[in-house]
């Protein structure tokens, strides 16, 4: 049976699309990694902004 779907090119378009499903899912754990640093470093730029009112409302004072 494996033999006829492979002369039949059946047996390659389920190999195209498991590399494809391998192929999103490597993309899909880089884009969380991605959002995730993005999130990261947006917390930190918030951080940052809130010390530096702060700092600048007490000089002002």
């Amino acid at each position: 049976m494996a033999s006829l779907i492979k002369n039949n090119g059946v047996g390659s378009k389920v190999e195209e699309i498991d590399k494809a499903i391998e192929t999103i899912d490597i993309l899909n754990t880089r884009i969380y990694k991605t959002s995730k640093t993005i999130e990261n470093s947006t917390y930190a730029q918030k951080l940052a902004t809130e010390k530096s009112s702060k700092i600048t409302t007490k000089m002002s004072e």
